[in-house]
């Protein structure tokens, strides 16, 4: 039912300005939506196509002589001889074929058998006879031509784009003045592959057999004609049809449009064959493939064929055979025969069946993009959610079938793309009006992110009215991973109670830190916290506050195992991976489960910043991208620069130690001579390398892992240097 609430005016206003400017960009500026315009109206043509469609009717004057699997399984292997072919061309005739239409191209003379036998026998000068008598009985070639012209037949030809032409081609279909040859737009070839001229000369008449798809590659479109010259070639299809319906001078429907002519269809006597200004016809699909009658060849030749399945019929010749027969991918279907395409369009032509797209559609399409548009927009607001989707409803399945009626109807083949989106793109944005109007929003915010941000950070959402990026988005963002190290072996000292009530108090420990410096929870997967910085709400700062939770996390760390001392239970060690960079964030999972969390390349490097922080004895690990957010807030120490084992991308790690106002003289000179000690390393030189990392191992007792990993290294390459390109990048294994 319609509403009376108020504020209705804003999304009505909207929409009219929304429908107003999509109606001027299609009225003035029609290109700026070609393209994905285009891309809709196949799909949706492709689609309505299947359920939009003329049968075939019961007396079709039409049939497919198939040369299938079954007929090379009798007949023997293809090519066949041509006094087979000859064989099934005169039995189609004397079952009554009107016409015969081969979609099989005889572009070389057969090899005649006489003439490699009398090769031979030339070799013996006793050898006399007559052989040129023999070598005439033993010409298929001729054979062929002399069933081809025993009734109408049509042979097809291939246009090709390089190469050399090959064989003779048919008469034309007519030939065009000099102005129409410089302003029609029909397609010129010039290479080709055609028949032997003895053949070409058998047969009544030909038209090429070429398959023009559209850019996806769909076959929606059959071209008609092609010229070469001032002369102008059909396609087998409709070559056959103006055969089988006695057409001796079809024209071009030519209009004027202004001062350019613009070809729009063709004229058997006062049947019009509409195309685009190509020449392309709009292929008139009958059904799914064999929607036309199919007969084996080898019925044919065996006389097991109905007898009258022939009788006065357009006979199409092809082949489905695999790998020999032409498969091409259509609206109809994805794997169609070409044979049946020719025959779908000579039954088009010849039943009047030939839906095509007017010229004028676009206008249409703009008249129904305003006036349903208008309706929409000023009526939609005023509906709840139910009357909303039904009355949307309505009108999008009343124009699918409007649509239908004027295909089957009228033969117009019209686009209700943009319309049908514009009822779509209203019907979504007054559906998420009143949504959004709703005080369910503070509730929805809530239910959504309570388990992953703070209440006041979540009052801050519902009151700023921030996103929520539940769709999903690509955001510059940081992320931390921790883990308890060895808790294996802690669970395996506590009982079940025991290790609850432990990993209870150090997830909430670690979960009130992460919330102190505004951090989003993704999820908690055993003793493993993963939590990121910069959603839902933007944080030009998430470098600085994921790097300083992994320091806090530390400290309230120290703090939780003074308590666990005292009660006389075992410390916990953490390490703590950071990484920052794209990511991909938003609401994720399944119908049944989902989450709001965090995806990409840079996630799975602080996985493995947290899992490496055991190698190298280091409580927090941070990647290159961090590090340079915020090296001049904290100190640091590049720790390596390492490339998992399998890959070919380096990176290089750093620990962060503290904040630079917090270190103290003693502090800073170890980082100092850490840092002496990496670059001497990695300038390769040793000696200078060992004594700094000595004399750290003497000096700082909490890095004894990491001084000892390079000390190692070096003696190693001291024994076998590395070679030239070396650039200190160390292999890690698996990790």
């Amino acid at each position: 039912m319609i509403q009376k609430e108020k504020g209705k005016s804003l999304p009505i206003l909207i929409g009219v300005s929304f429908v107003f400017f999509l109606t001027v960009l299609l009225f003035f500026h029609p290109k700026v939506f070609e393209k994905g315009q285009i891309f809709i109206e196949n799909r949706t043509y492709d689609l309505l196509l299947r359920h939009s469609y003329r049968p075939v009717s019961k007396d079709l004057p039409i049939a497919i002589v198939d040369i299938d699997d079954h007929s090379l399984l009798v007949e023997g292997r293809w090519p066949w001889p041509r006094n087979q072919i000859a064989a099934l061309i005169g039995k189609l005739y004397e079952r009554g074929a009107s016409v015969v239409a081969l979609n099989i191209t005889f572009p070389q003379p057969e090899l005649n058998i006489a003439d490699a036998v009398f090769h031979d026998l030339q070799k013996n000068p006793e050898t006399d006879g007559d052989w040129q008598q023999v070598r005439e009985l033993f010409n298929d070639d001729k054979t062929l031509a002399k069933a081809l012209s025993r009734g109408p037949s049509v042979l097809s030809f291939v246009i090709k784009s390089g190469g050399n032409s090959i064989g003779t081609l048919p008469s034309p279909l007519l030939e065009l003045t000099p102005e129409q040859v410089a302003r029609l737009a029909i397609p010129h070839f010039d290479r080709y592959i055609s028949n032997i001229d003895l053949l070409e000369k058998g047969a009544k008449s030909g038209g090429f057999s070429n398959a023009v798809p559209d850019r996806d590659p769909i076959n929606r479109f059959s071209p008609m004609l092609y010229r070469q010259g001032n002369q102008v070639y059909p396609s087998i299809g409709l070559e056959a049809a103006r055969i089988f319906l006695h057409i001796q001078k079809p024209q071009l429907l030519i209009a004027e449009y202004g001062d350019t002519p613009v070809l729009e269809g063709i004229l058997f006597d006062k049947q019009k064959i509409p195309t685009d200004p190509y020449g392309k016809l709009l292929i008139p699909f009958r059904g799914p493939s064999h929607s036309i009658p199919y007969i084996s060849a080898t019925d044919i030749l065996h006389d097991t064929a109905p007898k009258d399945a022939l009788q006065n019929k357009l006979v199409f010749v092809g082949s489905s055979a695999t790998a020999v027969g032409e498969v091409v991918a259509s609206s109809m279907s994805p794997a169609f025969l070409g044979v049946e395409i020719h025959a779908d369009i000579a039954s088009g032509i010849i039943e009047n069946y030939l839906p095509y797209r007017p010229t004028w559609g676009k206008g249409v399409t703009t008249f129904f993009v305003f006036f349903v548009g208008m309706l929409a927009a000023c009526v939609f607001p005023l509906l709840g959610p139910i009357g909303l989707t039904l009355l949307a409803s309505g009108l999008f399945f009343s124009l699918v079938k409007f649509n239908q009626w004027m295909w089957m109807k009228e033969g117009l083949v019209l686009s209700f793309s943009l319309p049908l989106a514009t009822i779509m793109i209203l019907y979504l944005m007054n559906l998420i009006w009143g949504y959004l109007t709703k005080s369910r929003k503070r509730l929805e915010v809530t239910s959504t992110f309570g388990q992953y941000i703070p209440p006041e950070r979540i009052r801050l959402i519902v009151e700023k009215g921030a996103g929520l990026g539940l769709e999903g988005e690509t955001k510059e963002l940081s992320v931390l991973f921790t883990d308890i190290r060895g808790f294996t072996t802690l669970s395996e000292g506590l009982n079940a109670q025991d290790l609850k009530d432990l990993l209870n108090r150090y997830l909430t420990m670690m979960t009130q830190t992460i919330f102190q410096h505004k951090g989003t929870v993704d999820k908690y997967v055993g003793d493993m916290i993963v939590a990121f910085w910069g959603a839902p709400l933007d944080d030009p700062e998430h470098a600085f506050n994921a790097v300083s939770t992994g320091l806090d996390m530390q400290k309230n760390l120290d703090s939780f195992n003074v308590e666990l001392r005292k009660e006389g239970k075992t410390e916990i060690r953490v390490g703590v991976g950071i990484n920052s960079g794209l990511m991909n964030v938003g609401d994720m999972g399944s119908q049944f489960r989902h989450s709001y969390t965090v995806i990409g390349e840079p996630v799975h490097l602080a996985s493995r910043f947290e899992t490496i922080c055991r190698y190298y004895d280091v409580r927090i690990l941070v990647g290159e991208d961090t590090y340079q957010r915020v090296k001049e807030k904290f100190a640091f120490r590049k720790i390596d620069q390492i490339q998992a084992k399998g890959t070919a991308k380096s990176f290089a790690i750093y620990e962060p130690l503290c904040l630079k106002e917090q270190c103290t003289p003693e502090k800073v000179a170890l980082m100092d001579l850490h840092q002496e000690a990496m670059e001497a390393y990695f300038k390769q030189d040793w000696e200078k390398a060992q004594t700094a990392f000595l004399k750290l191992q003497a000096t700082d007792p909490t890095s004894q892992t990491l001084y000892q990993i390079y000390l190692t290294r070096i003696a190693s390459l001291r024994i076998t240097p590395p070679s030239a390109d070396w650039t200190g990048v160390y292999v890690l294994e698996p990790y």
